[in-house]
Formats: structure tokens, sequence, C-alpha cells
């Protein structure tokens, strides 16, 4: 794993360079640089360990803050400030930025804090790569696929919706034996603050988890502009004892699997777990309320928080489970414009 030190005094640091070799990390060492993002971008490091004041200024500068805040609103790269000068930071922190104030036994700590992330950073690091992979083996083939000839300034647009489509499908194929986890359902943190079919949702103040089941299209979830003032949501509560029992749900975990695979338990849905975020959930599908659509949409009013989106097929699942009970399709409205202009136009030259 490589890590890259940056500080205005090399002797200051020289134990930790030490350290993290003996530890086999990969360390580069730099001072203070004209241009954090050019470096990082020449260096590649999975880990920056920062300090904050480069004493070679005159009026010695907190420099290290302002590397912080760009290598943030620019990358992300796991950070450990490694300062004498930590209680400058009021930030309320990050699980991938760590802070360790210089002095007796600081050489351990940061090194702790790096093993402590380092699965982590890895795996980050490796997904980093895959996503350039993919970028780059997706322009490639769509480019090919439509020839010299069929580029012109006329399609970009397309080119450029069919390179994102196509990333996505290129990102979903899980090379493996397995069947892939249950988490995988979820896109987390959602697209954005506006709410779609299958979202999971929170009150606010009363902690209440609830699961939409309005159409997104009825929703307004890409133009901003619902069409319905309520919005159809079921209560989800926690798998318990009381509930496996309700449910008639097996400890036996062919059986468990077999129901669970087939999402609907009866008029039940189930929810996978969410790392700290839920447990595991299940939502009554005949037994719905409704909540006003501005309490879950942007503004002043908004009293619930929308924890994740279910994908598709698994949004896509639900919405037929809750037909299936007692709902209605609804559709999008989609961009025809294209296949306007090629119906009209065809026929004219000939």
């Amino acid at each position: 794993m490589k890590v890259l030190l940056i500080d205005d005094d090399r002797n200051s640091v020289e134990a930790l360079l030490d350290e993290l070799k003996n530890n086999d990390y990969e360390a580069d060492y730099y001072g203070f640089p004209k241009d954090i993002v050019e470096l990082v971008n020449k260096l590649l490091p999975d880990a920056i360990v920062l300090d904050l004041k480069n004493s070679k200024d005159a009026d010695r500068k907190i420099a290290g803050l302002g590397i912080k805040e760009r290598i943030w609103k620019e990358r992300f790269i796991p950070l450990l400030v490694y300062s004498a000068f930590i209680d400058l930071c009021d930030d309320e922190g990050h699980p991938f930025v760590g802070y360790v104030k210089k002095g007796t036994g600081s050489e351990q700590k940061a090194i702790s804090w790096l093993n402590n992330k380092k699965n982590a950073i890895k795996s980050l690091s490796s997904l980093k790569v895959n996503i350039s992979f993919t970028m780059n083996q997706v322009m490639k083939s769509v480019v090919e696929y439509f020839g010299s000839e069929g580029i012109d300034n006329s399609n970009i647009d397309m080119l450029k919706l069919l390179s994102l489509r196509r990333v996505a499908a290129f990102i979903d194929q899980y090379e493996t034996d397995t069947a892939m986890p249950a988490v995988s359902i979820y896109i987390t943190p959602p697209i954005d603050d506006y709410p779609r079919l299958a979202d999971i949702i929170k009150n606010r103040e009363t902690g209440v988890i609830q699961l939409i089941l309005t159409p997104s299209c009825d929703l307004g979830s890409s133009n901003h502009n619902p069409k319905v003032d309520k919005v159809i949501v079921a209560n989800c509560e926690e798998i318990t004892s009381n509930v496996k029992a309700r449910l008639a749900l097996s400890n036996d975990p062919k059986k468990l699997k077999k129901r669970l695979n087939d999402w609907s338990i009866g008029e039940y849905v189930a929810i996978p777990s969410l790392g700290t975020k839920f447990k595991c959930l299940v939502a009554n599908l005949k037994k719905v309320t409704q909540i006003d659509i501005n309490d879950i949409c942007p503004g002043t009013q908004r009293k619930y928080d929308i924890l994740a989106s279910i994908d598709s097929p698994y949004r896509e699942k639900i919405a037929w489970s809750f037909i299936q009970q007692v709902g209605r399709p609804g559709v999008p409205n989609l961009n025809f414009d294209n296949m306007i202009n090629e119906i009209i136009s065809t026929g004219k030259n000939s």
C-alpha cells in the first residue's frame, strides 16, 4: 500500500518513514507541494499522511489545512493528519480521516491508524482501478460499435448516454460463482434527495422506517414535479422472534433461503439489513398509509430522511408484489423527440 507523507521538515518525520517501511508500506515523502492534485495524480497514493504547519512560510501559514480541503474537494483519499497542531482542525471528522498528534509514541499511533484501515483502503484503491478500467473499456467499445462514420456532432449526447448506461451494466457484472450479497440491492447514499419507488425512509422524530410504494413517475423523481400530494408507504418492522413466529419463518437455512428468494412472504416483503442503518426488516404491503409528499421532498417541511434506494430489478419486484395486493402500475414519461423526428423523416427522400 502506497502512502504519501507531506511535511515541511523531513527530519521530524524520519522515524515515521522508517516505521512505514518496516510495516511493509511504500512511502513517498514530499514537502508542501504547490499543487496537491497534480502530485496525487502523479503518485497515485492509497493514503496521505499530512502535517498542518509549514514553518518555511514567513507567516507560518497553516498550509496543511488548505491541502486537506483541496484533497477532499477534488479527490477521495484516506487522510491522516499528523501534526502538533491537530487542535486547529474543527471539522466533525470522517471514517477515513484520522488525527495523530506528533510526540512520544506518535509514530506507532499513526501506523496503528493505517493498519486498522488497511483492508478498507486497499479495497477502495482496487475499486478506483476497476472503475477507471471500466470507463476505458466502455468508451472504446461504444465508439468502435458505431465506427467513425457513426459519430458526429449530432449524436454526441446519444453516445454519452449510451456510455453511461454501458458503464452501469459493466459494473453490474459480478464475477463470482456465488449469488450476489443481499446488500447489493441498494443504491446508497441515494442518487439525490428526491423520493423514488421502493426508497426506504425514516421519520426524523419517531424513528419509524417505511417503504415507499408510490410509482417514481408520480413522485416526480426525474423532473422534481410530483403528480401526487400523498405518498403511499408501508411500515417496516425488524425481524424479531415474534415476527418470525407470525410469518412462520423457519430456522432451517434451506427453507428460509427459498422464502427469501421469493421476496414476497405472503403480504410481506423482506428487506435486507444495511450496516448500521437498519437491521433486517419486513414491510406489510396490505397495511399501508399515506404521508404528505412535502414531508419527504427537500425543503423546510421535510420530516423524513431517505436511508437507501432499492435498485432495479428489485424495485420492480416490490412494485409487482404491491400490485398483486392492492396497487396499480405506473410508467414514467419518455422523451420521444428523436424517435418522432426519425419517423417523420422516413420516406421523405424516397
